[in-house]
């Protein structure tokens, strides 16, 4: 399988070395990348010296980084995407999570998964958008690419 690395406004990033790609990107406030590797997706999103993970495995519910310090729904990118409270994790962890995907094509193992659509619904209504409309959302960027 081909790996292909996009940022959320669909343009392609040349990736040699995923590890040093995503660490200049992780610089980057609030960015994020979409790794693909045929029907499996992993989203990584920065925010300083923090990131979150999005798994979409085509098998099971979608599934985002757990066991994080964020009391509140973050949002990543120019799609505005929200990760819900405890999903922010150390940076680090998040690239070599999409060091490992990249390397494998499968959810990677080094990163506690929870259910995004559990996870956002037990989250401040105010502050978060549906899992359909995130659905929706990531179905336009993907009609984009």
């Amino acid at each position: 399988m081909t790996l292909v690395v996009e940022l959320d406004d669909g343009t392609t990033v040349d990736v040699s070395n995923v590890w040093d790609t995503l660490t200049a990107y992780a610089a980057t406030n609030r960015v994020v990348l979409h790794l693909a590797q045929g029907e499996a997706e992993l989203a990584v999103g920065f925010r300083g010296e923090r990131g979150a993970c999005y798994w979409r495995g085509g098998d099971a519910d979608d599934l985002v980084s757990s066991g994080g310090d964020n009391a509140d729904v973050e949002v990543y990118g120019m799609n505005e995407i929200p990760f819900p409270p405890g999903s922010e994790i150390d940076a680090a962890t998040v690239i070599d999570a999409a060091d490992e995907f990249a390397a494998t094509g499968a959810r990677p193992t080094c990163v506690t998964w929870a259910s995004y659509h559990e996870a956002m619904q037990a989250a401040p209504v105010e502050e978060t958008i549906t899992p359909e409309m995130l659905q929706a959302l990531i179905s336009e960027t993907d009609a984009g690419r």
